[in-house]
């Protein structure tokens, strides 16, 4: 009977050394026979957990009752796999009498749970917790092709799982097959091999496989559907014997798409201006940052042959007497009128730049991949433009806006200091564009000899 056991059996005698590993032991641990029997239990137990192992044979020995729990034991290749074990008390009589008998359960499901709580919980990149996923079915049954389509971030095709079924999926995309069913109708798709398309039926019948189950799955965050394709093997059992797989994929990949969301809204709002929506200060020195660090290693590989063929430009924009609104007509229509300024500048900005509220009424614009001075210079021109356009109605109050801007480019000395120091170099322009008289633009002092054909 135990010969005969899918469940893990272990014999150990009287003070805990094993005698008897049931062929199922053997497998799942990697063990001969021969290596598994005369071994201390204590040695297939994790250090974590041999604590609460010694409690719960004491308890056993003493005749009392034990609830089964998970314990990481030992494989024969040294890595630990949990299982759940629960044990009798010791034998009275009969051939084991004496011993107590141990009984094992891989408890897929709650291993690849607790797996994919520590990646979600550490931050891991989401594709490698959607990896995952097919195992819920393939500890049950391995021969199946499980597959995990969805879209990236990007909204780059993504897949987790069998490459057969993700190289079936790719080569046939017609609105007839299960998948792409699947999505239009938003509901569970089962197709038996009469109902496949002629070139599908060809394709799976070659390679072994036979009906297939697609669930589409939403993306609420890429507004798109993942699906979900398990294929039954020629020979095995039918889907419709085995749903509870495929159920708990769907589950787990709607709690991970969800929790994408989560972050993705949650990384947004950190990086994003409350009022007007745009970028926040710590957003925008991350971007300046990066760009200045490509800029660098761009500049340094052509330093021999064109030194500074492409500009990094900084804007600092500044309302001007902007506390005159806020003590005039208060905060909530100071507040308007920098919503209003921030989607003015937005309008004609060009499509590659990143504008930012830093805070108050101080803006920055980033500008890439600029050849010349003047195409900066531009586009301060239009901030102005349309800042100085139609006054801006608030509640039927008429609010005129104007802005100072301070300009400046990398590369330019100091060095050290990134996007802070260059910043700070646009920050200083723009109050010389005050003291200047407003409503203009100014730019920092450039390094002799950077721009030799330019006039600023």
């Amino acid at each position: 009977m135990l010969e005969r056991q899918s469940d893990l059996v272990v014999l150990l005698d009287a003070d805990g050394f094993v005698i008897y590993g049931n062929p199922a032991a053997l497998r799942q641990l990697g063990y001969s026979r021969d290596e598994l029997a005369g071994g201390h239990i204590t040695d297939l137990i994790h250090p974590g957990d041999l604590e609460g192992a010694v409690e719960a044979v004491g308890d056993l020995q003493r005749g009392a009752v034990v609830t089964p729990a998970i314990f990481h034991v030992r494989r024969g290749d040294g890595a630990f796999m949990p299982l759940e074990l629960s044990a009798t008390s010791r034998i009275d009589s009969g051939p084991f009498a004496g011993m107590l008998v141990v009984v094992g359960r891989y408890p897929g499901d709650h291993d690849i749970h607790m797996r994919i709580s520590q990646l979600l919980t550490g931050g891991a990149p989401i594709a490698a917790v959607i990896d995952l996923l097919p195992e819920f079915g393939l500890w049950r049954h391995p021969e199946r092709p499980y597959l995990v389509m969805y879209e990236d971030l990007d909204g780059t095709p993504a897949w987790a799982g069998s490459e057969l079924a993700a190289r079936l999926v790719r080569q046939h995309p017609g609105e007839d097959t299960p998948w792409a069913l699947a999505v239009l109708s938003h509901a569970p798709v089962e197709c038996d091999p009469a109902d496949f398309p002629p070139d599908l039926r060809l394709a799976a019948a070659t390679a072994g496989l036979t009906s297939c189950l697609v669930l589409p799955v939403p993306d609420p965050l890429r507004g798109s559907t993942a699906v979900i394709v398990e294929w039954a093997v020629a020979g095995g059992s039918r889907l419709t014997v085995h749903r509870y797989a495929v159920g708990q994929i769907e589950r787990a990949l709607t709690l991970v798409l969800h929790w994408r969301r989560h972050i993705a809204e949650l990384e947004r709002a950190a990086r994003a201006d409350a009022l007007t929506g745009l970028s926040n200060r710590a957003s925008f020195l991350d971007h300046l940052d990066a760009r200045l660090e490509m800029h660098e290693r761009r500049r340094r590989a052509d330093a021999e042959t064109h030194p500074y063929d492409e500009l990094v430009g900084v804007l600092y924009v500044d309302l001007d007497r902007f506390k005159q609104v806020n003590d005039a007509y208060g905060h909530a229509i100071g507040d308007d009128v920098l919503t209003e300024a921030a989607r003015r500048m937005s309008g004609v900005i060009r499509e590659r730049d990143l504008l930012a509220r830093l805070g108050g009424d101080e803006f920055a614009l980033l500008c890439v991949g600029l050849n010349a001075v003047d195409e900066v210079t531009a586009v301060a021109e239009r901030l102005l433009t349309a800042l100085n356009g139609e006054p801006i109605d608030v509640d039927g109050t008429p609010v005129s806006v104007s802005a100072s801007i301070g300009i400046a480019f990398a590369p330019t000395p100091p060095a050290p200091g990134g996007s802070d120091a260059l910043l700070e170099l646009a920050d200083k322009a723009m109050y010389r564009a005050k003291e200047t008289g407003r409503n203009r633009w100014v730019t920092a002092e450039l390094p002799e000899g950077m721009f030799p054909d330019q006039a600023v």
